[in-house]
């Protein structure tokens, strides 16, 4: 039945050594790199008691349940972009009863800017700015001599980011393997000084992009970290030359799964003009 898309479902894991539950759904995809990923961030972390910890793309909430089981004193704090994510990590970690944990909708580490953390946990995100991205905001958010932990799968980019991280830190360390994933560390020393590498193509700029579809200019916003940021991907050209070809009527209400940017949306607009 279709209503099953929309149900969260529990799972059982171990963390810490004890048995707990997650929450999924089908919109997160097939999460068992990210499963092994938080496995290794899992074992390999050693957070203390009191320590202010933040998680970077914490999916179902897995790694924010492991720092959960660590800081019984301190507290910490989840980030996904993902909706649906974030709501599976507020269900995982209310139904292991974790305490002082928040969880919290936005981009790497955009929402605690200003904050600092003894310990940065992440899940390697798609796409190689995101990554960058989130390699730079643990920097700049850990407090001297915090640690830095991040896990994700070899073709995802785990290895380029490993290289990332050592241009950044000066150092990296690998820490362990599991099924084509391995977990990274790294501490911020005392000569650390913001960086003079590329902050990610300016990440969290928003800027316009403009794109030409038969005798149509469509300009609409974008940034780094959105789908096909960088210009129109091929499949939205062909639904939008279909759209010039089939024009929607004056009065048609239109839905458009999967926005991005919204060029489509733009020029559905257009044509439905006394429509929604």
């Amino acid at each position: 039945m279709p209503d099953v898309y929309y149900q969260f479902v529990p799972n059982k894991i171990k963390i810490q050594g004890q048995p707990a539950t997650f929450f999924s759904r089908p919109a997160l995809g097939d999460l068992t790199e990210q499963i092994t990923s938080a496995q290794l961030l899992d074992e390999w972390t050693r957070l203390a008691s009191d320590a202010h910890v933040l998680c970077m793309h914490c999916g179902p909430g897995l790694a924010g349940l492991t720092a959960a089981h660590q800081v019984s004193e301190g507290r910490v704090a989840l980030i996904d972009s993902h909706t649906v994510a974030v709501e599976a990590a507020r269900r995982t970690l209310n139904a292991n009863q974790a305490h002082s944990v928040e969880v919290l909708l936005g981009d790497c580490g955009q929402p605690v800017r200003g904050q600092v953390f003894d310990h940065v946990l992440a899940l390697l995100p798609k796409g190689r700015a995101a990554w960058q991205q989130t390699i730079l905001d643990a920097a700049q958010l850990l407090r001297v001599d915090g640690m830095f932990y991040l896990a994700g799968a070899n073709r995802s980019g785990i290895k380029s980011a490993a290289k990332y991280i050592k241009r950044l830190f000066g150092h990296v360390n690998v820490l362990g393997y599991r099924g084509g994933c391995r977990i990274l560390s790294a501490s911020k020393t005392s000569q650390y000084s913001t960086p003079s590498v590329e902050s990610a193509d300016d990440y969290y700029t928003w800027r316009t992009t403009k794109a030409e579809v038969g005798d149509k200019t469509l300009v609409y916003a974008t940034k780094p970290g959105l789908f096909s940021w960088k210009g129109l991907d091929q499949g939205t050209r062909l639904l939008l030359e279909t759209l010039l070809a089939h024009p929607l009527l004056p009065d048609d209400r239109v839905w458009d799964i999967g926005c991005g940017g919204g060029p489509l949306a733009l020029l559905a607009a257009r044509q439905a003009n006394r429509g929604h």
